[in-house]
């Protein structure tokens, strides 16, 4: 039997917060996540037939309901177990389906990748919408063997294996503005959706990045043009996505604080004010134009050098690496511009790598290692910022009933980033040695 664990994909808060007895909505991003991760499952693993247990939370339902729907399976059924983690509850559930091709188990972390760990020995990362494949070897006990993970997001560049030229190259850069077009339509259907304006704004990074590494083959001034204009599309969409994270922080900080507090309310509030000037500023220029301008100029532009392509690639990707471990080793934690420029770099570096594994080699960190410290660089800079728009907040006339909840939320990321700072030095340590 194979058992797909998948982690529910996010669905929309309201002002009122979400309802613990109805089922929430899944967030347009959310739909299109788990619908792609559906698809990529079915193609790697044939399903023939199967079942869905999720679990009873609201927010879990609509990913169930969605799985059975793609799959053309029964209704799901709902177990509390699930809900509550109860291992050995799943191990006695598990005796009376034991002929069962497939089964999709729909929860929650960490319990999930608990769950995975026990069984196969592997404690994977699953993100929301992510699915973790393991093939189940024996009931008594239960112990089974991982088949992989499914769901890295919709934004990464398309993988390449094949040998690396420039035309190749140029292939993946040409995916990855198709991969912006995309995006957009995702942000233009609902721009309340946090996932859908991270996304598009992710999928500018990628293509900058793409373009930077082969920035020295490209003819100086229409490059510099492309370049700077993903720059200012992508920084546009800033202040919208701090708003996201500082919610997403509190979130974190207050359990079921969305619509809760009067800080979430008033985050909230922001966010629509936001979200409006960016539908007027989208209305107001043509980026779909602009792309397929990008793509035209990117068609016909030759390899501006002599030298093969692949030299030219694991030259610049080890240059790359290099000034990026010179930097970690003299990265002061207190200077916020100094772990902002790191976390870039790196966030740079793992694209290319996402793009073409033949990189992995030359790399002294995997690319789930290299995420997992990109996202910690990141999270130390969103404390620095979060503390600073809280700031800014605690001036405004309207802010004084949610002053003290910020000053307290202040007190604690400045705990957190002490926390994050600890584990990155201890990271430093085993990377430089």
């Amino acid at each position: 039997m194979r058992i797909i664990f998948v982690r529910h994909a996010p669905t929309k808060a309201t002002d009122d917060g979400p309802s613990p007895d109805e089922d929430q909505t899944l967030t347009a991003w959310g739909r299109a996540m788990l619908s792609r991760n559906i698809r990529e499952l079915n193609n790697q693993l044939d399903l023939v037939g199967g079942r869905i247990w999720s679990s009873p939370d609201a927010g879990a339902t609509p990913t169930a309901k969605l799985l059975a729907a793609d799959l053309n399976f029964p209704e799901p059924e709902y177990h509390a177990f699930i809900l509550n983690g109860d291992y050995e509850d799943l191990s006695a559930k598990l005796g009376e389906v034991k002929e069962l091709d497939s089964l999709f188990i729909v929860g929650h972390e960490p319990c999930l990748s608990h769950w995975s760990e026990k069984i196969s020995g592997v404690r994977p990362r699953i993100d929301e919408g992510g699915l973790f494949a393991l093939c189940l070897d024996s009931l008594d006990p239960l112990k089974g063997h991982p088949i992989g993970r499914i769901g890295t997001g919709l934004a990464d560049a398309p993988q390449v294996t094949e040998p690396l030229d420039f035309t190749v190259f140029r292939n993946v850069l040409l995916a990855q503005i198709n991969t912006i077009q995309e995006r957009l339509v995702l942000f233009e259907a609902d721009p309340s959706d946090p996932g859908t304006a991270h996304q598009f704004r992710v999928s500018i990074r990628v293509a900058r990045s793409l373009l930077s590494f082969a920035s020295p083959l490209f003819s100086e001034g229409a490059y510099h043009v492309f370049r700077d204009w993903l720059k200012v599309i992508g920084g546009q969409f800033g202040c919208l996505r701090e708003l996201d994270v500082l919610l997403e922080q509190w979130t974190g900080f207050v359990a079921d604080a969305v619509g809760r507090t009067s800080l979430s309310k008033y985050i909230m509030r922001k966010r629509r004010v936001e979200e409006r000037e960016m539908i007027h500023y989208l209305d107001s220029i043509s980026i779909s134009n602009e792309l397929d301008m990008f793509q035209t100029w990117l068609e016909n532009q030759p390899q501006n050098s002599k030298e093969n392509f692949e030299t030219f690639s694991d030259r610049r990707f080890a240059n790359w690496n290099r000034r990026a471990l010179k930097e970690l080793r003299t990265l002061d934690y207190r200077e916020w511009s100094e772990v902002h420029a790191l976390r870039i770099r790196y966030k740079k570096i793992r694209y290319v790598q996402r793009a073409f594994p033949r990189f992995d080699r030359q790399f002294t960190l995997s690319g789930e290692r290299l995420k997992e410290m990109q996202d910690d660089l990141g999270l130390i800079c969103d404390t620095y910022v979060n503390t600073n728009i809280l700031r800014a907040m605690i001036s405004d006339p309207d802010f004084q009933q949610s002053k003290n909840e910020a000053n307290q939320f202040i007190d604690y990321l400045k705990e957190a980033r002490e926390a994050l700072e600890m584990k990155m030095i201890l990271a430093e340590r085993e990377i430089i040695r």
